[in-house]
């Protein structure tokens, strides 16, 4: 069996970074942040937050629209068919009094 050298690693008093790729910067914790660059991320992210929901509740409200559109039209068309009814009913009633009229002489006495 070979012996296998071993790094020396209690001599070595190097941290992560010695690791880490050279371009990756460190992490960001609240204590390398000034506050208000911290203020502005959690405004950032709240205004993002609420654009969603706003955007949500655009669409809603578009939808709402659409169906109030819809129902609007549909209680048009409905009222113009129950006049049209209403027109046809009356006209079919003035016509059955116009045929009973011509035939009361055709009647037989009783």
């Amino acid at each position: 069996m070979s012996a296998v050298a071993k790094a020396d690693w209690s001599l070595k008093q190097r941290g992560p970074e010695e690791y880490a790729p050279r371009d990756r910067g460190p992490a960001i914790h609240s204590e390398n942040q000034p506050s208000n660059e911290i203020a502005e991320r959690m405004a950032v992210m709240a205004g993002q937050a609420a654009g969603a929901s706003l955007d949500q509740i655009d669409h809603v409200a578009r939808e709402l629209e659409k169906m109030r559109d819809m129902m609007r039209s549909e209680a048009e068309r409905i009222g113009q068919l129950i006049e049209n009814y209403g027109r046809l009913s009356n006209g079919t009633i003035a016509a059955m009094k116009i045929i009973s009229e011509n035939l009361k002489p055709f009647q037989r006495p009783e």
